[in-house]
């Protein structure tokens, strides 16, 4: 199973990153959900630690969740709007992050 290593939102460009980190890699699928607006990371596999970040006040993301799905862990920002726009890019073989605008 794997660890999460580092989870947390910040500031970047014109919106919010999600930076997920774990002990080694791994598989995910993104999607945006509407009414309300949500954003979802399910994460592969059996995962050890996993929790919500901390959200820091801002204009995008209201709040943000774990939980479990039958596939492996499920994250979801609550949104204050549909996002306009999201890019997923791998910044180390085991870290991903995710811009939401």
């Amino acid at each position: 199973s794997l660890t999460l290593v580092n989870i947390g939102l910040h500031f970047k460009g014109n919106g919010m990153a999600l930076r997920i980190e774990a002990d080694g890699p791994f598989s995910y699928k993104t999607f945006a959900l509407p009414s309300p607006d949500r954003y979802v990371v399910d994460l592969v596999g059996s995962w050890n630690k996993m929790r919500a970040p901390s959200v820091p006040s801002n204009n995008l993301i209201k709040g943000a969740r774990a939980g479990k799905q039958p596939g492996g862990p499920r994250l979801v920002l609550d949104m204050q709007r549909s996002p306009k726009k999201h890019n997923v890019t791998w910044v180390a073989p085991n870290a991903l992050e995710i811009v939401i605008e």
